[in-house]
């Protein structure tokens, strides 16, 4: 979901303490039905509202990101 009101949207439904903040930056994707096509994979930051330590949840997708190969960033690495 996009927008600067997405993580509380989301949260509003599944709760806050589920949701990770994060946006991408970068990415030249197109989408034409159900497909998407892209040149640039671009960057993904993400994070808790407060990245004072890098928490479990975090640390998560950290982890399945590595495995997929997908480029990411979040204030502590």
């Amino acid at each position: 979901m996009n927008g600067l009101e997405s993580e509380e949207t989301i949260g509003s439904i599944y709760g806050m303490e589920k949701v990770l903040y994060a946006i991408s930056l970068g990415i030249d994707a197109l989408r034409v039905g159900n497909q998407i096509t892209y040149t640039k994979p671009g960057v993904h930051y993400f994070g808790e509202a407060d990245n004072t330590t890098i928490s479990p949840k975090v640390r998560r997708v950290q982890a399945a990101f590595d495995r997929a190969g997908i480029a990411y960033q979040n204030p502590r690495t």
